[in-house]
C-alpha cells in the first residue's frame, strides 16, 4: 500500500517552493508561558576540568555548554500551542499540507503494510517528542511534562522506542492511561506544542510530577531519604565506559554511598531506594533520569564526564528547580575513561 500522505506532501512542497512549517497553517495559536530572563548558576567543578574536555556529545554545542558550565544571563524559550487542521500521521511523521515533522523513531517509507489499523480522530493533543521517541532520559524529561499541558484533551503519541521502565514511571507519576499510539491515521484538529528548555511553567510541571510521586508513596518505606547514591550506568545506551569503576565504587562506598543499578531493578525498587536522596553521582547518560523525580528538593547531582563526549543536559533541569549540579572530567584511556579518585574526593568535599 502506498504512503499517500507522503506523496501528497511531496507534491504540495514542490508547489510551495520549499519547506513549510507545520505551525504555518494553524487555525489557532496561543502562548502558554512567555519567554523569560534567567540567570544560570555556574556548575560545581574543579579547576582545570574544562581544559580536559576534548569534544562534546554529537547532540550538544559549545555555546550551550559554556553557559551551563560558567553561568550567566540567558532567555528561557516560551511554551506555545497551535491547532493544526486535518493532519495525517504515518509511522514517525506528521503531515499537514506541504509541511511535515518527524516526531517518532521508526523507519519512514513510501510503502506501508497492506493491512494496518487506521485511526480517525476529531481532536487530540500530540504529547510525544522527537527526543523522547529516541532516548529514555528525554522521554521522562520532555514527554512527561508535555502531558500536563492538555489535561482535558485526548492524547496521542507517535511510534518510538519502547522503554522497559516506561509503564512503571507512568503509574508512579499518575500518567495513566497512556496516550493513544498512532501508526496510521488522521486527526481533524491536532493540538501541537513547542515546549523547549525549562522555563518557570515547565519547572512547575516537574514539581507537580515530583509531588505526585511522593503522594503515591504514602505509607511506603522509603530507603533513599537523605542517602548518597551512586547511580550505576551499566552497559545500557551509547558506550561511556568508566574503566576504573570498581575503584570508584569502593571509594564511594567508603564515603557512605549506596550503589543502585537501575537496569536490573523495577521502577518500584528504584523509587524506594532513591527518593529524597541528597546526592547522586553518576556517569553521563540518559539513565540519570532515574533520579530527576526522586532526588531531594535540595539535592545535588555530580556527573562523571568522558572527556571525548562531554554534555550537561540535565543541568537545565537542576538549575530550574534550584538544585546544584557538578561534574568531573575524566582522563581518556583505551576503550573508555578514568576518574581520578583524588579529584572525586575533592568534589565530594565541595558538595556534601
Amino acid at each position: 500500500m502506498l504512503n499517500w500522505p507522503r506523496f501528497g506532501w511531496a507534491w504540495r512542497r514542490i508547489l510551495a517552493g520549499g519547506p513549510v512549517s507545520l505551525t504555518a497553517r494553524s487555525s489557532d495559536a496561543w502562548t502558554i508561558h512567555p519567554e523569560e530572563e534567567f540567570e544560570v548558576p555556574p556548575a560545581v567543578c574543579l579547576e582545570g576540568a574544562v581544559e580536559r574536555i576534548t569534544s562534546l556529545s554529537p547532540w550538544r554545542n559549545w555555546d550551550a555548554e559554556r553557559l551551563l558550565i560558567h553561568g550567566g544571563p540567558t532567555k528561557r524559550s516560551a511554551t506555545r500551542a497551535w491547532v493544526l487542521e486535518d493532519v495525517s500521521i504515518v509511522r514517525p511523521v506528521v503531515y499537514g499540507g506541504a509541511a511535515r515533522s518527524q516526531v517518532g523513531y521508526v523507519p519512514d517509507s513510501w510503502l506501508l503494510p497492506l493491512r494496518e489499523d487506521y485511526v480517525d480522530l476529531d481532536r487530540a493533543a500530540l504529547v510525544s517528542t522527537w527526543s523522547g521517541s529516541r532516548w529514555f532520559g528525554c522521554y521522562l524529561l520532555d514527554d512527561f511534562p508535555l502531558e500536563l499541558l492538555s489535561p482535558s484533551e485526548a492524547k496521542i503519541a507517535l511510534e518510538g522506542n519502547a522503554y522497559r521502565h516506561q509503564l512503571g514511571y507512568r503509574q508512579r507519576l499518575g500518567l495513566v492511561p497512556q496516550p493513544t499510539r498512532i501508526r496510521h491515521g488522521r486527526i481533524k484538529q491536532m493540538v501541537y506544542y513547542e515546549d523547549p528548555g525549562v522555563n518557570t511553567h515547565k519547572a512547575d510541571r516537574f514539581r507537580a510530577l515530583r509531588a505526585q510521586l511522593r503522594e503515591r508513596m504514602a505509607g511506603e518505606t522509603v530507603a533513599g531519604a537523605g542517602r548518597l547514591i551512586y547511580l550505576k550506568r551499566g552497559r545500557t545506551g551509547d558506550p561511556r565506559m568508566l574503566l576504573n569503576e570498581a575503584e570508584i565504587e569502593c571509594m564511594l562506598t567508603r564515603f557512605g554511598f549506596e550503589i543502585v543499578e537501575p537496569a536490573g531493578l523495577s521502577v518500584d525498587e528504584i523509587v524506594r531506594r532513591t527518593t529524597d536522596a541528597r546526592c547522586v553521582v553518576s556517569v553521563e547518560g540518559s539513565h540519570k533520569s532515574h533520579c530527576i523525580y526522586t532526588l531531594a528538593d535540595s539535592g545535588v547531582l555530580v556527573v562523571l564526564q568522558p572527556p571525548d563526549r562531554f554534555a550537561l543536559p540535565y543541568k537545565d533541569f537542576m538549575d530550574a528547580l534550584g538544585m546544584r549540579c557538578g561534574f568531573l572530567v575524566g582522563v581518556q584511556g583505551e576503550g573508555g575513561f578514568r576518574i581520578l579518585p583524588e579529584e572525586l574526593e575533592r568534589m565530594l568535599h565541595l558538595v556534601l
